[in-house]
């Protein structure tokens, strides 16, 4: 099978101890021997279940996203979803031989 985005996997973890996010964890075993590869998540229904684990945590206001990615919270893995876009910036980027726009 091949790895694509939205897959499941299943792997042994512990809990990050020099890491202050509570979201940070790693491997328990390097050797990945333990891995096991599930379902895909699919886009059924307009993403309707990769919304539910993706859009959990979502801020529009900007300085209270900020506030909370600091102590005692610490939050950093959350959506972003401004209520206003003034403009996009986009700059030509040669990585790794390809074309990035």
């Amino acid at each position: 099978m091949r790895n694509v985005k939205y897959t499941w996997i299943e792997l042994d973890l512990k809990k990050r101890l020099d890491d202050f996010r509570p979201e940070s964890y790693s491997p328990l075993n390097y050797d990945f021997k333990d891995i096991v590869i599930g379902d895909r998540i699919n886009t059924d229904g307009n993403w309707y279940e990769r919304k539910q684990y993706c859009l959990r945590n979502i801020y529009t206001n900007k300085n209270k996203l900020l506030e909370d990615s600091k102590a005692p919270k610490n939050i950093s893995l959350a959506t972003f979803k401004p209520t206003k876009v003034l403009g996009v910036e986009c700059k030509e980027d040669d990585r790794h031989g390809r074309q990035w726009y």
